[in-house]
């Protein structure tokens, strides 16, 4: 989930996706920054973290149609000026924040703000009544085409993943978008939207908790006093929510059910006819709720890195994590070079890790949250959670066995290069939905867990032991309840067809996974890539040619010469 997901150690946000990566060449260019922009939010080692990976990607309607021509979305100027080559246009769709009888009611017609009347058509479902006198959400939605090279009706809209990132719309990061879509022809054939999901990114009012982003950074002086962390986080949060509650706002209500409600306002409010649905990470989770509650929307679904219904996302992270760190040291022990150049890595790992926690290395760095100095010890949970950060995308899965060796080898300047990158991903990024974020988790995930199973499952491996010293879920004992969704224990099942992309390297959505959701999608074609972990589009140029087969025939398992090519990670060489 680079999102759902879940990551090892302390920390909220996640990972540098590819999609940061080429933001980072952006930022460089556009803003002279220090080009790390760090991305999502996934759970993982009991601590939420921010996941992975998730590629983000939409495009929009034609941009021919007249705000008169869409009714319920309002046409707004754009807040960026797009490339030439592309139609853009920009809607604000309103929806309300607290949702009935499953998240299915609309926006009533008295409360349809900017002269707008009439609820939203709920197309096969009557419309229920919004609560009275409560928030109403504005959704921006931007629908990018490239009319030289579109071919297609359906559009395809993106779906983010986290649970709480966005989809990148604002001003500084919306440039990430004019060069996906300049490597990637497949989304430049259909129309592609995006849009930001209730309490992240562009959403006004925006519901958000910086009080717990700003810990991010500060629980690295925490070190291994975990007890101090849990306390200091738990007190943020419920400052969070008291503020919250007192602007009026009802934090439970962002799940992924309202959230599958608000994209099928979207839908109706844009008079699509079907649309194609692609989600990544925690987007497939979402992807699949609006399966299971929307089926009529839906042409197909593209579920890359798929989060399916059954999981015990909590009680797997063990074994998942273990497995993620084995894929890596036995990849590399059969590869003749990489075996050479990094002998014997597993047990290297795990001493290199003991040694960091016994004493752990010294840092000291500018702040980026404040004008005091940053200073603490790099422990060995660090470490590995610096490692799981880069797992997610391929360039960085080829070199997880030279930053072992850089820190066990304690190479100066290539050392500092590191530990800016942990920092870099770890510090909060401004469209990141942390309310949102510990909303899902709590409600969605860990009450589906046995916590003290989960800690349990660490002990199992020595490299996680530690990992059961600290409680898996600090915030929830504090966070706004609500009753669990039984559906979220049962598959969903269709016959929508759905391409369904893994990562064989993916530290957070395994293999496992995808066949798990394919097993109830009776149109569900599982395609593998042995040598990419999370967000297979992201990162591999055949997925794309895979998906642009499937979306001109949903009904039949894609297939192009290019699968016959796909190779194991190429490891990179000790540094000098």
């Amino acid at each position: 989930m680079d999102g759902v997901l879940k990551m090892p150690l302390k920390g909220r946000k996640r990972p540098r996706t590819e999609k940061q990566d080429r933001m980072a060449t952006v930022y460089r260019d556009d803003r002279c920054g220090d080009g790390r922009s760090p991305d999502g939010a996934i759970w993982t080692l009991g601590r939420w973290i921010v996941g992975a990976a998730m590629l983000a990607g939409a495009m929009l309607l034609s941009g021919t149609s007249s705000a008169q021509d869409i009714p319920n979305a309002q046409r707004v100027s754009c807040w960026f000026k797009p490339p030439a080559g592309h139609v853009v246009t920009c809607y604000h769709v309103q929806v309300p924040e607290r949702r009935l009888s499953g998240g299915q009611n609309h926006v009533p017609a008295p409360q349809r703000p900017n002269g707008h009347s009439g609820a939203l058509a709920n197309r096969g479902r009557a419309a229920i009544p919004a609560e009275p006198a409560q928030q109403i959400l504005t959704l921006p939605v931007v629908v990018i085409s490239t009319p030289s090279e579109r071919r297609r009706d359906d559009p395809v809209v993106y779906i983010s993943g986290g649970p709480g990132d966005g989809d990148w719309l604002d001003a500084d990061r919306i440039g990430y978008w004019w060069g996906y879509l300049a490597d990637n022809p497949w989304l430049r054939h259909r129309d592609l939207i995006l849009f930001d999901q209730r309490g992240v990114g562009l959403t006004e009012p925006r519901v958000d908790c910086p009080e717990l982003s700003a810990l991010n950074i500060e629980s690295l002086t925490y070190g291994n006093d975990y007890r101090r962390l849990e306390t200091v986080e738990r007190d943020a949060a419920a400052a969070c929510l008291a503020r919250l509650k007192g602007e009026g706002h009802d934090v439970a209500a962002y799940t992924t059910v309202a959230s599958s409600a608000d994209l099928h306002d979207i839908f109706s409010a844009l008079a699509i006819p079907r649309w194609n649905v692609y989600g990544v990470s925690y987007g497939t989770r979402l992807a699949l709720t609006y399966m299971r509650d929307f089926p009529e929307d839906i042409r197909s679904t593209i579920l890359d890195s798929v989060y399916p219904f059954r999981v015990k996302f909590l009680e797997d992270d063990a074994w998942r994590t273990n497995r993620a760190f084995r894929k890596i040291i036995d990849g590399c022990a059969a590869d003749d070079r990489c075996r050479a150049w990094y002998p014997d890595l597993g047990d290297r790992l795990l001493k290199l890790v003991r040694a960091l926690d016994a004493k752990p290395l010294p840092v000291k760095r500018a702040n980026p949250t404040s004008s005091k100095p940053l200073q603490f010890g790099f422990t060995g949970e660090m470490l590995l959670n610096h490692l799981f950060f880069n797992m997610y995308n391929l360039a960085d899965i080829e070199r997880v066995p030279q930053i072992i060796d850089i820190f066990e080898r304690r190479v100066p300047r290539y050392l500092d290069h590191e530990i800016d990158n942990f920092l870099a991903n770890l510090n909060d990024r401004p469209d990141w939905g942390d309310a949102m974020a510990t909303t899902i988790n709590c409600a969605e995930d860990v009450v589906f867990n046995d916590l003290e199973r989960v800690k349990s499952n660490y002990r199992a491996y020595p490299l996680l032991e530690d990992f059961a010293d600290q409680e898996p879920a600090p915030l929830c004992a504090v966070w706004a309840r609500s009753l669990p969704d039984k559906r979220l224990a049962q598959p969903v099942e269709s016959d929508i067809p759905s391409l369904i992309l893994s990562g064989a390297y993916d530290p957070v959505t395994p293999p496992s996974y995808a066949r798990l959701a394919a097993a109830t999608l009776k149109n569900g074609f599982v395609i593998g890539f042995p040598g990419i972990g999370h967000d297979v589009l992201g990162n591999d140029l055949c997925a794309g040619v895979i998906a642009d087969i499937f979306l001109d025939k949903p009904t039949a398992r894609p297939v192009d010469n290019c699968l016959k090519e796909q190779s194991p990670p190429d490891f990179q060489p000790p540094v000098d």
